[in-house]
Parts: C-alpha cells; structure tokens; sequence
C-alpha cells in the first residue's frame, strides 16, 4: 500500500554494490524497477553518500522552516484530485511542500463521490495532516462541500489529470476524449500516451496500444525515467509482440544504454518478423560494430547495404569496420561506392566527421 507519487529509491548489498533509481507508482498497478545500474561502492562510500543526503535533506528542511510549510492529504480514495485555494494541485495521498502559510481551503474531488472542502492553517516549517474521507454521491452534508471552479480553458495537465480520474472511474470513452486533449494540447505528457494505451488495450486493439507505448516509452526515455521507460517499451512489446517496430524501438533503448547484447537480441527478433525491414538491419550492424564484433557486422552492413544502397551514413560504418578489420580495400572500395550516393551535406559531414579521420588519411594515401 505505497501511496502514488514518483521515490527515489537507494540500495546496496553488503556494503560494496549499490546505486540509486526511481519509480513512479500508480494506483492499483505494479510498477518494476531495475537494479541493473548497480556500482561497486568504495569503503565508506555509502556512509558518505548517506551524510550528503541527510545533509542535503536538512538544508532543504531548513530552508522551508523559514519560509513555507507541508500539507499532506490522506484519503482511502485513490485518485482523488485535490484543489488548494481552488487552484489544482495534484491528487491525494501525497505530500506537498513549499505552501504559503496561513488560512488555506482545500477541495478533494472525484467523479462518483461528493467533493469535501477542509480549512486548515499552514504554518512555516510544519507539516499539516489532512485526511479526505469522501462520501459517495447524494449523502454529502449541506455546507461542507464545495464544487471547484469549471475551468473553460483547461491546461494539458489538467484534461491529463481529469482523463487519468476518469479512466480509473472505468469511464473508458470519457477518459480517452480528454487524453486526446491532453495529448494535442502538450504531446510530451508521456503519462497520458501510457494510459491511451491501456484504454486501446481494453478495447481490444494492440496495435495502437503498441504505438502509444512505444511513444511513452521514448518520451521517458528522453526524460532520463529509464525505469519508466523500459516498463512502457516491454509492455508494447507484450501487446504486439508480431509488431517489428516494437521490437526495434526497444532495441534502440538498449543500444543507447551501451547494452549491445539485449540490444542485438531485439533487433534480430524484429529481422525475423520482417526480414526486409531496413531498420533493424541497419542498427543490427551497427550494434555489432559498437561491440567489435567486426566479421559478424561486415555480414550484417553488407546486408543492410543490399537493402538500401543508397544510404549514405551506412558507408561510413562499411568504411570503419573494413579499416577495423584491417581489408584496405574494401575501405576505398566503399569509399567510392559513398562519394556516388553522398549529397554535398552528406560529403561535408564525412568530411569533417572526427571519426572518419583514419578514414580520410588512407582514402588520401
């Protein structure tokens, strides 16, 4: 019973592997963290770590002693959105710092519960309690509730928020609508594509359900929530495991995680979907070179090259492994096959590319 919110979460083992990571927890779902980015921790280096961030903790708690206090909302009702001074502030069973001090009015909300409105005073430095006992529709008592404000003009995050309450409700329809606002309005709410997702999943069609995944999965990616990220991306994969693309997106993870092994294993599991799709051919060779295993990537470029001769960047890779290979041949000989199909931008980049010096001093020579 882990309220919803996104932790940080710290772990070692006997003192000498440890790491940090997060996860973001939603109700009445699993959220799966990997520990895979654990280190080796140097003597002391824990207690040290621990120091700078009870150091770093009390700093912070300091310095919001002064100035702000804490409210946290308890409810037994997941979900429910809470309104401070009738501005959205996110949803119950949270803790929120940095509030202005002095008399507030709080307003929990959720479709199929009668809003509660509380008064409460915050105080700087101090954190109040408030427990939100909601009660179903119709038997709420006469002054004590308080509908919050229609907004004409709802922001992304609140059609996000408002599609989230619905979706949990089971409003399916009414929640996908507002998702779609959401959606429109900010395209990078990587939540609100995850919850898209399951409502097409519940309908039966995968295969956007799959791209909805994918697209969380790349946005959190982009964010650095890797846990989050690698969830959604497994989860496309799950729904529509025949989907190439799919596959291939979440070899891209891997690879920008340096994982190249996990990262080949996607990529060829897409090749063996659709043998023909470029793709994943290319960023199989590609991968293979990254790892130096240079004969198997002179098998897949040449592949790949068979497919699309007439991919420019793909030469530069032919180039390199050839040159690590140590076949000075096949290098001018692709050299020549690049300069027929490079544009004058791709030409300046070879040109310039620091990577393609050894390169350029042996085509020279």
């Amino acid at each position: 019973d882990i309220p919803e919110g996104t932790y940080r979460i710290e772990y070692s083992l006997d003192q000498s592997l440890g790491g940090q990571s997060s996860a973001t927890v939603r109700s009445d779902d699993v959220s799966v963290v990997s520990l895979a980015s654990a280190r080796k921790l140097t003597r002391n280096s824990g207690k040290k770590s621990a120091r700078r961030s009870n150091k770093s903790f009390a700093s912070s708690s300091a310095q919001v002693s002064t100035t702000r206090g804490m409210i946290e909302i308890l409810s037994p009702v997941t979900g429910a959105v809470v309104y401070l001074d009738n501005q959205k502030l996110g949803t119950v069973n949270t803790t929120y710092r940095k509030i202005r001090p002095g008399q507030r009015t709080i307003i929990v909300r959720k479709i199929g519960y009668d809003p509660l409105k509380i008064r409460i005073t915050v105080k700087a430095g101090e954190l109040t309690r408030v427990t939100a006992d909601l009660i179903a529709s119709g038997l709420a008592i006469e002054n004590e509730v308080s509908k919050a404000p229609a907004d004409p003009n709802p922001t992304a995050n609140e059609l996000y928020l408002a599609g989230r309450e619905l979706f949990m409700d089971g409003s399916y329809d009414e929640a996908y609508s507002k998702l779609n606002g959401a959606i429109a309005e900010d395209p990078s709410i990587a939540d609100a594509f995850f919850i898209r997702a399951q409502i097409y999943q519940k309908k039966g069609n995968d295969s956007l359900a799959g791209l909805d995944y994918l697209k969380a999965g790349e946005i959190w990616k982009s964010q650095r929530r890797y846990n989050d990220a690698i969830a959604s991306l497994d989860q496309a994969v799950l729904v529509d495991g025949n989907s190439a693309t799919n596959l291939k997106v979440r070899g891209d993870y891997y690879y920008s995680r340096k994982e190249y092994t996990t990262a080949t294993n996607d990529y060829r599991a897409a090749l063996k979907i659709d043998n023909r799709y470029y793709p994943a051919q290319r960023a199989l060779a590609v991968t293979m070179y990254r790892k130096g295993a240079y004969r198997g990537a002179d098998k897949e470029l040449r592949r790949a090259r068979d497919l699309n001769p007439n991919d420019a960047t793909l030469y530069h890779y032919l180039m390199l492994n050839s040159l690590a290979r140590n076949d000075l041949g096949d290098v001018n000989k692709y050299f020549k096959e690049f300069k027929k199909v490079a544009s004058d931008r791709e030409m300046t980049r070879y040109m310039t590319d620091n990577g393609m010096e050894a390169v350029r001093r042996l085509v020279k020579n």
